[in-house]
């Protein structure tokens, strides 16, 4: 089961960008101030760019051998993503507090995503209200830990990853094991 069958337009995502940079501006100027940007490659709009033109190229984390994306995320206060795929689960995976933000509409979910997303939300890990969104940040920035390691918290995330990202820590040894076993039969 998947969790998502289809996203958002060009035309969708641009908006959720001019309104994503609402967002941002209304955040504490503490948190503004330590934002960094890790951006997708993506073909279509240049949000590389974009960011960089507002924000300044300082703030951009860029892709690069030496810098991969789990070194970015376990330097991290709070992971914020703004799509719910691979980095949204990497993420997830880390432990370290993470909230999704995006316009649920944009996506086209499974049954089994909707009911996990509206766990995530319920628990505050995902927003689908960019307000909701920024008065959680702002109210739990100094006291993230507490929040994320509620005991609610930790199970809605068990449950997203337990449908979507279930991955172990010896996968390695299972496959060897597996590949292993499979030559010998």
């Amino acid at each position: 089961v998947g969790w998502l069958l289809q996203g958002p337009t060009l035309e969708q995502e641009i908006n959720f960008f001019n309104e994503f940079m609402q967002f941002i501006d209304k955040l504490n100027p503490e948190i503004k101030s330590k934002l960094k940007f890790r951006l997708k490659k993506i073909f279509g709009y240049n949000y590389t760019k974009q960011f960089s033109k507002i924000f300044g190229e300082e703030k951009i984390d860029k892709f690069a051998d030496d810098n991969p994306i789990n070194k970015t995320l376990l330097n991290s206060k709070l992971i914020i993503a703004t799509y719910p795929l691979t980095s949204f689960s990497e993420a997830m995976n880390t432990n370290i507090p993470t909230i999704l933000i995006m316009q649920k509409n944009h996506w086209q979910f499974t049954k089994t995503s909707l009911d996990t997303f509206e766990t995530l939300k319920k628990n505050h890990i995902a927003f689908d209200n960019l307000d909701e969104a920024k008065n959680h940040i702002n109210k739990h920035w100094n006291e993230l830990r507490a929040w994320w390691n509620n005991e609610d918290v930790q199970l809605a995330r068990k449950k997203y990853l337990s449908n979507f990202y279930n991955v172990k820590t010896n996968w390695h040894q299972e496959w060897s094991d597996y590949i292993y076993s499979s030559k010998h039969l």
